[in-house]
């Protein structure tokens, strides 16, 4: 199909996300570098570049302290490359300059800024599993980054200001609404998948209808200004379903995983939806629970949790959807542990929890934490918010962090540990990634307590050298990111399939400075 505005052309596809799982196995005598290699004067210069795990002790330590004073050196000009050499040298061995530069990643801190061209942006969220970032500008440009390398995947022109913006959980298709119209691309090709004529309304979501464990159906579901839901098949982009909502506009998001869909209404309805049988799974109105707002929305969420943050012109609030499916009751709650005293479910009460904040941007990550800008600090403040384990709507802020500016949009990453990787936009400038994180284990003392941080890392928030910094680097060896490594080495599954991190592919050497 031909479209009416012009394409912008991205140099290389997104790698393909896939979850990934946390590595607390065997420490890691990884190597990457290359002061300790030989040069082209010994005769070896048409020789095939050495893998890192060739090199030996002496060399790994070299090239661990020259990568991590590297990474000390840049930390507040290049962030990202900063971040990147850190893991490289740890992966290296452990010295005393490695584990600096790893314990300035165990404090909150900046890990890289993304490009969007200088437009301010007008949403922002994460794909399911953390790996990519999308972001609509104020001039209709719809944008993804890949996270892990800063790389903008994809850069494509609508024909409008976006309003709404959604990726599907495999992080492949990128819809936007924009006026009457929303469009669906293929993040991988570049290519319009679908335009489908929404006549106005609100609400766009990707989900899936899921019977006996086994995914059905993909949909795209759309609100309309009548508050019914279509249900538009990704398989031939043809209209399947429809469910009646309310009579009035709803927002909407993904539930557990995509397999339900959440709706809210201004006046704060919220109701759950299994997308197999288009049934209610429960409704609650959240002013029965004392709140008295109104334009309640949900804050962004990158995997739709069974905690779901609302945002309203009154404050933030944390929904137990287990709440909304069983009422005001309380809600069986099952243990996962083994003993006499776990052998049967526990009880807790129905909850909404109002967070002790201001009106303001917040998203959520996951289950155990979410994040809020201050407005009576002018929104340059980040507060981060965490629940301890086993609890619902039990929500505490443990760390605050000033930004620089006025803080506009702000996104959450949903990943398997326990860092806590947002992303901020502030007014004209394309988003910053940060890590909320604190790491209580640091200073790492010895070896093995800086390879379980590296592990943490390369599954939480892994940052890749790109080709040509590789080049750059760590001439003559071959490209191996030690994030990949870990992931190739430790986290084969049972298909002989791996998962996590995968790697830009290399591209022509990076031309040296004079």
């Amino acid at each position: 199909m031909d479209l009416p505005f012009p394409r912008v052309r991205v140099p290389s596809t997104p790698p393909r996300t896939a979850p990934v799982r946390l590595l607390l196995a065997l420490p890691l005598f990884l190597c990457l570098g290359a002061s300790c290699l030989p040069s082209a004067d010994d005769g070896t210069a048409d020789a095939p570049p050495r893998s890192v795990s060739d090199l030996d002790a002496g060399e790994r330590e070299r090239l661990a302290d020259a990568l991590a004073a590297r990474s000390l050196d840049t930390a507040a000009e290049d962030p990202r490359l900063s971040s990147a050499l850190a893991l490289e040298a740890a992966g290296l061995a452990r010295t005393d300059t490695s584990a600096a530069a790893m314990a300035r990643l165990a404090e909150p801190h900046q890990i890289m800024e993304f490009d969007s061209g200088g437009e301010g942006l007008t949403s922002l969220l994460f794909s399911a599993h953390g790996r990519f970032l999308a972001g609509s500008t104020e001039r209709g440009r719809v944008l993804v980054w890949d996270v892990y390398t800063g790389d903008t995947v994809f850069d494509e022109q609508a024909p409008g200001p976006v309003q709404e913006l959604t990726l599907d959980w495999r992080s492949l298709l990128v819809a936007a609404r924009t006026g009457d119209d929303v469009i669906v691309w293929d993040v991988d090709s570049g290519e319009e998948e679908a335009r489908i004529d929404a006549a106005g309304g609100r609400g766009t979501a990707f989900v899936s209808s899921i019977r006996s464990s086994l995914i059905e159906a993909h949909f795209l579901a759309l609100g309309s200004e009548t508050g019914e839901v279509a249900l538009w098949n990704t398989q031939g982009w043809e209209f399947d379903a429809e469910i009646t909502v309310a009579e009035e506009p709803v927002s909407l998001m993904a539930s557990s995983y995509s397999a339900a869909l959440a709706t809210l209404t201004d006046e704060g309805t919220l109701g759950l939806w299994d997308v197999a049988t288009r049934q209610p799974l429960g409704r609650a109105d959240l002013r029965d629970s004392g709140l008295t707002g109104r334009d309640f929305r949900f804050a962004p969420s990158a995997l739709g949790p069974e905690d779901i943050a609302v945002a309203s012109d009154e404050g933030v609030f944390i929904v137990s959807s287990d709440a909304v499916r069983s009422g005001d009751g309380p809600v069986n709650m099952p243990q996962y542990c083994s003993g006499v005293f776990c052998d049967k479910p526990s009880t807790r009460p129905s909850a909404h929890q109002r967070l002790d904040t201001p009106p303001g941007p917040a998203a959520q990550g996951n289950v155990r934490f979410l994040v809020t800008a201050d407005r009576e600090s002018g929104f340059e403040e980040l507060t981060l918010w965490e629940t301890p384990p086993g609890t619902v709507a039990d929500y505490r802020p443990v760390e605050s962090l000033p930004t620089a500016r006025a803080v506009e949009l702000v996104a959450a990453a949903s990943t398997t540990t326990g860092l806590h990787v947002v992303a901020v936009a502030s007014s004209g400038s394309g988003p910053a990634l940060w890590d909320l994180s604190r790491d209580p284990y640091a200073p790492y003392l010895d070896e093995g307590s800086l390879t379980i941080a590296l592990e943490a890392r390369c599954v939480g928030a892994p940052v890749l050298l790109g080709p040509r910094e590789w080049e750059r680097e760590l001439p003559d060896l071959a490209y191996e990111p030690v994030c990949v490594r870990i992931r190739d080495e430790q986290t084969t599954d049972t298909h002989g399939t791996t998962t996590g991190p995968t790697p830009p592919t290399p591209g022509p050497a990076a031309p040296t400075a004079d």
